[in-house]
């Protein structure tokens, strides 16, 4: 009998330390967890995109007309015959006479720009393929076919 009450206690107390031990690991958890979301602020909101135009500056049309004219120069300058050139928020919008429509970034170097249209025109009229639209903005030339 006496063995049982001692067994009982041991395991009693055993279970009185998971306890113990799982409640501060619960609270210690809860505690990060809190810290974090106070802190790094995950679900803080973002502006949404604005489809409306931003108004542009005095300098930033003076920019924007000088790269204008500095496209034109460069397209002439590697005879890519041009319909239309128009400035838009993310760059410049340039449609072709023979294709379609290359977008340019304003982030970019522009003569860059130029000879990898020149080198993707010529590399796709080698092969007998046209493109509607050709999106240099990135890293990789992004082309969709007719």
């Amino acid at each position: 009998m006496l063995k049982a009450k001692t067994k009982r206690k041991l395991r009693n107390r055993k279970t009185k330390a998971k306890r113990f031990v799982f409640f501060f690991l619960i609270v210690g958890l809860v505690s990060v967890g809190s810290g974090y979301l106070i802190t790094a602020k995950p679900f803080e909101q973002t502006k949404p995109l604005s489809t409306i135009a931003k108004k542009v500056s005095a300098n930033e049309k003076v920019q924007q007309d000088k790269t204008l004219t500095d496209i034109k120069k460069g397209l002439e300058k590697q005879q890519i015959e041009v319909n239309a050139i128009k400035a838009t928020n993310e760059g410049y919008e340039i449609s072709l006479t023979d294709s379609g429509t290359v977008l340019f970034s304003s982030q970019k170097d522009v003569q860059s720009q130029i000879s990898s249209l020149q080198f993707i025109l010529s590399r796709l009229t080698m092969e007998g393929r046209q493109f509607s639209r050709l999106d240099l903005r990135f890293d990789k030339p992004i082309i969709v076919a007719k």
